[in-house]
């Protein structure tokens, strides 16, 4: 009997991982509709692929199956079998359920195709790849054409891979007044979880809804995780902010049963404090504030989309100054939208926190100067208040210096005064005994003039020679005044009468 020739084969790599005796099968229902066993594995089996003829022209249909022991323990619940490929050949209406073009560089004979490198994207009319703009990331779903490459939104950056974009949770504000303020949310950046206020099914079930968050990051940074762990196949979902529905459990093991995990978030879209970006808006009404202080917003957006979410789910995160508050999970959510959101599709939180205060600068605080006190004074450094940062410069330590006190000002004055007014006592003391040497010598110039008869010789100089200090003491010139005696002098030496020989 000759063989028949291959119609078509169908192919699939696999392993198995089994602590006990376990069995993976592969059966194939052929047209009278029985299991038929293809194959079967016992036990753990390496990654293999292994292929399968098909050689009748008849509807079929193939079945994998997988066994654990059957004793009842958890211990074995790790056993599992993964497939990580099915290839089937020469299938009716087969084709490949997408079409990706290979970049120039790869057409070449017995090269493979691949993508362009990252940071590239692909000319649809040439293949050539071409460098994106700086700070953008490539499309995963779109790698052609220039509309590819997506700018980063505000206040963040791409990751190396060019994939998405990222916020290294720094950040500066320019305020309307000109302040520059500096932000560091890092002490926020690991996952933090809160969850709704409680509800309740019409049987008086509990339960509410479980937000974890993962605000910023570097790239490594670890996301946030929700889970379904109901049943044993264990299902997770991560991201930026993720939902799940926890119910209280009474079985020993889980205090809280989770379920129904879907992504909010799974892309930064920008850090800003507007209050809109893009197509998503945070308005100011969800959270009323007070404070002078603007809200740092976070903006995610989630790539899945629902019937209800055509553009996919969204959320916003406003951190809010807070410097009373040291607990890093005071996470609200709107009072008139319990739920966290008001259309099912955005939402929104509340995260106040001394972290998410601007870092303190020297602007912040001010100084006090003491009086002087026994020649001390103290300079004082105290916040502004309100008080809006958080960290940062710490206040100076208190100053201490050497001053002078009023009353050693008005001392000094007065013995200043004093001392002066001595000086000038002693000064005008002194020039009034010159003037009354220059009298006396006056005096006895014209005495000998007068007395020409005795023929005195003419003095040769008007100093006084020593001796006439005595004489001065006996001559008594009280009898006129000064200005008296000058003006008599004045007369005698216009008179030229007077013979000075």
């Amino acid at each position: 009997m000759p063989l028949r020739s291959e119609l078509s084969r169908i192919t699939f790599v696999f392993e198995t991982t089994c602590t006990a005796d376990c069995k993976f099968y592969f059966l194939a229902v052929s047209g009278n509709w029985n299991n038929d066993v293809v194959e079967q594995w016992k036990g753990s089996n390496r990654k293999q692929s292994y292929s399968y003829l098909i050689q009748s022209n008849s509807t079929a249909s193939f079945t994998w199956t997988f066994q654990r022991t059957e004793e009842l323990n958890r211990k074995y619940s790790a056993d599992a079998a993964k497939i990580f490929s099915i290839h089937i050949t020469n299938v009716i209406g087969g084709v490949a359920s997408q079409c990706r073009r290979c970049a120039l560089s790869s057409a070449k004979v017995d090269s493979a195709c691949v993508p362009c490198p990252p940071g590239h994207y692909m000319v649809s009319e040439t293949g050539v790849c071409k460098s994106c703009p700086p700070n953008t990331f490539i499309r995963a779903d779109q790698p052609v054409g220039e509309a590819a490459c997506v700018q980063c939104g505000p206040n963040t950056r791409r990751n190396k891979a060019h994939t998405a974009c990222l916020s290294d949770c720094a950040l500066d504000v320019q305020t309307k007044g000109g302040a520059l303020l500096h932000y560091d949310f890092s002490p926020l950046s690991n996952v933090t979880g809160f969850h709704s206020s409680p509800r309740f099914t019409s049987k008086g079930l509990r339960y509410f809804n479980r937000f974890n968050l993962g605000l910023c990051g570097k790239e490594g940074r670890v996301p946030a995780t929700c889970v379904d762990n109901v049943t044993e196949s264990r299902r997770e979902v991560k991201g930026y902010i993720c939902q799940s529905t926890v119910v209280p459990s009474d079985i020993r093991s889980q205090s809280m049963v989770s379920t129904q995990p879907f992504i909010i978030g799974d892309a930064l879209i920008g850090v800003t404090t507007d209050t809109t970006l893009g197509s998503i808006s945070s308005p100011k009404w969800l959270f009323p504030s007070a404070s002078g202080l603007p809200d740092v917003i976070f903006y995610y957006k989630s790539s899945e989309t629902t019937q209800a979410c055509k553009q996919g789910r969204s959320a916003t995160v406003r951190l809010r100054c807070n410097p009373t508050v040291t607990a890093e999970d005071h996470i609200t959510l709107p009072s008139n939208c319990s739920e966290g959101t008001c259309d099912g599709c955005t939402f929104h939180f509340l995260w106040q926190s001394q972290h998410a205060c601007p870092l303190c600068t020297k602007n912040h605080f001010r100084e006090i100067v003491s009086a002087c006190i026994q020649g001390i004074q103290r300079t004082t450094y105290v916040w502004q208040q309100p008080l809006q940062c958080y960290g940062g410069e710490s206040l100076p330590a208190q100053k201490v210096s050497a001053c002078v006190t009023l009353d050693f000002w008005l001392k000094f004055g007065v013995s200043t005064g004093t001392i002066a007014a001595v000086l000038l006592i002693s000064i005008s003391c002194y020039f009034w005994k010159k003037t009354r040497k220059l009298q006396y010598k006056y005096s006895k110039l014209m005495m000998s003039s007068e007395g020409r008869e005795c023929e005195l010789p003419t003095a040769d100089s008007c100093a006084i020679m020593e001796g006439e200090d005595a004489e001065d003491d006996l001559m008594d010139l009280t009898k006129k005044s000064f200005f008296t005696k000058i003006k008599s002098f004045s007369r005698e030496v216009s008179n030229p009468s007077i013979n000075t020989h």
